[in-house]
């Protein structure tokens, strides 16, 4: 059984000591030999990637993090299941607000819409983790692996159900005559001029 804990720090991630990076990735952390249940996914988030960040369980983030989905900017569907996970997880109308607007949200914002669990003070942020895993590790290796089984599942199930929607969407924005302008704006650092 794995948990996912994410933490979402704005910066570079060298203060995680025991941790190796894999590219965006951060692998090691604590286990548990007596519950035999590896808290192997302990995430480095830069900024605005919340696709990573909706395939996780349990999430911080540092009060200086931001969050957001700046592809409709850019004349870009979300793919990456930022469309379909994200009003399940925060609700419509939170969803909708940064996936139309592609707005940045502080940390503040995302914790208190359900995007993260907490907002934890930098020097608190391994603590916070090792002390999350530890809770779940002192629970029953069985019923913890049974809980996120059956929600992984469900939300799996769901995401599977939309994806032909989600390429057909897709690949209609993409032969959109937003497109070309969008990508262009993107790789000049210009704001992009959809007339």
């Amino acid at each position: 059984m794995h948990a996912s804990i994410l933490l979402a720090i704005a910066g570079e991630p060298s203060q995680l000591s025991g941790f190796r990076p894999i590219g965006s990735t951060l692998i090691g952390g604590p286990t548990s030999a007596s519950a035999k249940i590896p808290i192997s996914r302990l995430r480095f988030l830069r900024r605005r990637f919340i696709e990573l960040l909706l395939s996780t369980d349990i999430r911080a983030a540092v009060p200086e993090a931001r969050f957001g989905l700046p592809e409709v900017r850019w004349s870009i569907y979300p793919f990456g299941g930022a469309t379909v996970k994200l009003a399940q997880q925060i609700g419509h109308v939170h969803a909708m607000d940064l996936l139309l607007t592609g707005r940045l949200v502080d940390a503040a914002f995302a914790e208190r819409v359900g995007l993260v669990n907490a907002v934890v003070a930098r020097d608190r942020l391994m603590p916070w983790a090792f002390e999350s895993a530890a809770a779940i590790a002192a629970n029953s290796p069985s019923a913890v692996q049974a809980v996120r089984t059956q929600i992984s599942a469900s939300i799996a199930d769901y995401a599977k159900s939309r994806e032909a929607l989600e390429q057909q969407l897709g690949d209609r924005v993409r032969a959109s005559p937003h497109f070309p302008e969008g990508v262009a704006a993107f790789r000049e650092k210009r704001k992009p001029d959809y007339r």
